[in-house]
């Protein structure tokens, strides 16, 4: 499975940031586009789709003996590689982190949502036509798509 980030990664930075926080428009879409050419299955994770603008913080849903210990975990993870962020590290089990981690679907509707779903859309369309078919041919039977580029 490919990706170029997974919830995981997202959600065990300690603020839940994504991709679009530290790299530019251009080189994501690329990125995007090479995930998206692959013959493996490609993940797009929480929005991705439309590069959802909020960030996906990591939260817990627990009722057992083991929820102060995840809080406390979850801190002490981050003091040292950010200290500087203090208290503003969300609290897993907060209710107000597991509302942030769910999916705005307006946001799709902002005009860079719109372009990037255009985009994610017609590299499905392509991956679905041209690379996923063909790379289940056998070999004897496969067209050169280079040639097409």
């Amino acid at each position: 499975m490919d990706f170029l980030q997974n919830h995981d990664q997202i959600g065990n930075r300690p603020l839940g940031d994504r991709l679009t926080t530290q790299v530019e428009e251009a080189p994501l879409a690329g990125a995007l586009a090479v995930t998206a050419a692959r013959t493996d299955a490609a993940a797009l994770v929480h929005g991705r789709e439309w590069e959802r603008p909020s960030r996906f913080r990591s939260f817990a849903i627990s009722q057992s003996r083991w929820r102060q210990r995840s809080r406390r975990g979850r801190r002490e993870e981050f003091k040292a590689s950010y200290a500087e962020l203090g208290a503003d590290i969300p609290d897993p089990l907060a209710e107000e982190t597991f509302r942030s981690a769910q999916l705005d679907w307006e946001s799709r509707q902002t005009p860079a949502a719109a372009n990037r779903l255009t985009l994610v859309r017609n590299l499905l369309a392509i991956r679905r036509q041209e690379i996923v078919l063909i790379s289940w041919r056998p070999r004897s039977q496969r067209r050169n798509v280079t040639s097409r580029c």
